[in-house]
């Protein structure tokens, strides 16, 4: 399943990296606002965000 998702972001555009990364922290923030927590959305978008600026899985 992580793989399928890793594959997926790796064949988006780079605007739509972004977009991604940064609705999943944005979910996480809302979430957090509502008094939940949730540390897999974090991790996972700071993760694909961090990937994204260094350009790993880019040709």
């Amino acid at each position: 399943m992580i793989q399928s998702v890793i594959e997926w972001w790796v064949d988006l555009v780079r605007r739509g990296k972004y977009v991604f990364c940064f609705s999943v922290l944005a979910f996480g923030l809302a979430l957090l606002l509502e008094g939940r927590i949730w540390f897999a959305g974090w991790a996972i978008g700071g993760v694909l965000l961090l990937c994204t600026l260094l350009k790993v899985g880019e040709d």
